[in-house]
C-alpha cells in the first residue's frame, strides 16, 4: 500500500468553504489534496494527474455528485469515494452503496466520520 503522503485525494464540492475545509483536512493527514468546484475542473485534475480517490458532494450546484463520480471512473476505473450531503436519503444511500463508496458523511461535516470513512477507504483499497 502507497504511504499516506503519496496518495492524493480529490474534493468536489461547489461550496469553496467545504471544499477548503476538506481539502486542508486532507492535506493534515498527509494526502495530496487536489480541488474541483465542478464535473469539468474535476475531469481536467483526473486527465492530468493521478488521482487515488474522491470525496464527493452529492448535489454540486445543477449537477449531480453521483453522475460525476460515473464520469470520473470513465478516466479512472478505480475512484473510490466517499460522498458528502447535506440531506442524506435512503435514496442516497442506496446510490453510493451501487457505486461501492466507502462512506456518506453527513454536512455540517464531522471530521471524526469523515476520517473514518477514509480510514476504511484507505484500509481496504490497494492504492499506489
Amino acid at each position: 500500500m502507497a504511504s499516506a503522503n503519496r496518495l492524493h485525494g480529490l474534493v468536489i464540492d461547489d461550496d469553496p468553504g467545504v471544499r477548503d475545509a476538506v481539502g486542508n483536512f486532507l492535506s493534515s493527514c498527509g494526502y495530496k489534496a487536489s480541488r474541483a468546484e465542478c464535473r469539468d475542473e474535476a475531469l481536467s485534475i483526473v486527465r492530468l494527474e493521478v488521482v487515488h480517490f474522491s470525496i464527493v458532494d452529492v448535489h454540486v450546484r445543477e449537477d449531480d455528485g453521483m453522475a460525476i463520480l460515473d464520469c470520473l471512473r470513465l478516466e479512472a476505473l478505480r475512484m473510490p469515494v466517499i460522498f458528502m450531503s447535506g440531506g442524506i436519503t435512503a435514496e442516497i444511500l442506496g446510490s453510493a452503496a451501487q457505486r461501492g463508496a466507502y462512506g456518506c458523511v453527513a454536512k455540517p461535516l464531522d471530521l471524526r466520520e469523515l476520517r473514518a470513512s477514509l480510514t476504511r477507504l484507505i484500509g481496504t483499497e490497494a492504492l499506489g
